[in-house]
């Protein structure tokens, strides 16, 4: 594995963890808003 390889990876786990945060924000607060309008 070359460095161009690995820079890519990294940059690939980044999208990954951003998107997993970004989507258990996003249930969180449907769950939140749902809560407080039902």
């Amino acid at each position: 594995m070359n460095e161009v390889e690995y820079k890519m990876c990294k940059q690939m786990v980044k999208r990954l963890t951003a998107l997993t945060v970004f989507l258990s924000a996003f249930r969180a607060i449907m769950s939140f808003y749902k809560g407080t309008t039902v």
